[in-house]
């Protein structure tokens, strides 16, 4: 096993170990970088499942995006931004010449780290991290939940997330994939959306596992007594594999590629809501009415978080589609419903795009996408 990687690749480690110092002391460097307690690199790279990239002469580089972690001892939540713009610029050069995206979350007390929620984000980054500045063990009051138990809207909001990644990439596919850079994009994206089908099925399951390798065991148990699981399981062993050594692909092989894997996330994606759901669902159409509808059994805000809610759909889209009951869910609810229509091209599409901030019923679906997109990059 590698350093930051499942196989053996010691020019990669190379790589990534001069990468990183360079990142700590440009994140020092910034105008708040004496705020900064610790940095942790999680991803795939921190649990070390990251994929390793041979370009045309044969050495390896970074594929996957950095996913750095920051935390900060006492400081109000301005200083905290105002450090995330920092961070956010400062990463422009190490980025460049790594030739990948290197991103910070937002900054975080380490105060908080005793309550941090069972999400999924947090608890792989608790499983699976490197310490790269700071106390060695700076994660150690983070809860460790069952991975088994993970909440169903942990699932939900993954396959949100990927498939919108799929919808991205649709609009690449249209283009032609004219660059190598579409090709890519829409290749990483189109796997991407692969795992999180598995990843789902498994959370609906409570099944799910900390590794990818255990994952994919998981998977293939299970298709042993539930025969429908197995063409997810065989994608999913692909994706496993571009994962951990992506490769490029050819427009045309991409084509071959794109609608059994659009299928196989429509179907994951209606199996897991008819179970976040506790009820049969017919179709997209159907789910969308279902989503607009009802909250799923177990998200059931709190007085305070419904308040809250309020105030954010108030200052997300203003009194332009005003029902109290729809006003009190978490924006994120907006792009559930809109979502499956986007994709998948549903019947009740134009019904639900008014719920999107400026969209009208005879908006243009430039604006729609524009709209669900701006809605998405903020609440995702």
């Amino acid at each position: 096993m590698g350093k930051y990687t499942i196989a053996d690749h010691p020019e990669l480690d190379a790589v990534i170990d001069a990468a990183l110092p360079r990142i700590v002391a440009a994140a020092l460097a910034t105008p708040h970088g004496h705020t900064i307690a610790a940095i942790v690199l999680g991803g795939g790279y921190g649990r070390a499942d990251g994929g390793a990239y041979r370009d045309a002469v044969g050495h390896y580089r970074p594929y996957n995006d950095f996913d750095l972690f920051v935390f900060t001892q006492g400081r109000s939540r301005r200083s905290r931004r105002r450090l995330d713009a920092e961070l956010a610029a400062a990463m422009t050069e190490p980025a460049r010449a790594l030739g990948i995206h290197v991103d910070f979350g937002p900054a975080q007390n380490l105060s908080l780290l005793p309550r941090t929620p069972f999400t999924m984000m947090w608890q792989e980054l608790k499983q699976g991290h490197m310490v790269v500045y700071g106390a060695p063990d700076v994660l150690a009051a983070m809860p460790e939940y069952d991975l088994k138990r993970m909440p169903l809207e942990e699932g939900a909001k993954l396959l949100l997330n990927r498939g919108t990644g799929l919808w991205l990439a649709r609009t690449e596919l249209a283009a032609g994939l004219s660059t190598p850079a579409a090709t890519d994009f829409t290749a990483r994206n189109l796997w991407k959306a692969v795992l999180a089908c598995g990843d789902a099925a498994l959370i609906a399951r409570n099944a799910y596992e900390p590794t990818l390798a255990a994952r994919l065991a998981r998977l293939r148990e299970l298709a042993t007594t539930e025969p429908e699981l197995n063409p997810t399981a065989q994608w999913y062993l692909q994706a496993a594999t571009f994962k951990q050594q992506p490769r490029d692909y050819t427009p045309e092989e991409i084509g071959v590629l794109w609608e059994p894997a659009r299928q196989l996330f429509h179907d994951a994606y209606l199996d897991f809501f008819r179970r976040f759901y506790r009820r049969p669902i017919a179709d997209m159409a159907a789910l969308q009415d279902l989503v607009f509808r009802e909250e799923p059994p177990d998200c059931h805000p709190t007085p305070i978080a419904r308040g809250r809610n309020m105030v954010l759909n108030l200052l997300t889209a203003g009194i332009t589609r005003f029902n109290w009951r729809h006003y009190q869910r978490y924006p994120r609810f907006i792009l559930f419903t809109v979502f499956p229509g986007l994709l998948f091209d549903s019947g009740s599409q134009k019904r639900y795009i008014v719920l999107l901030p400026g969209i009208k019923p005879d908006s243009s679906p430039e604006a729609v996408a524009t709209a669900y997109r701006k809605l998405w990059l903020r609440f995702n």
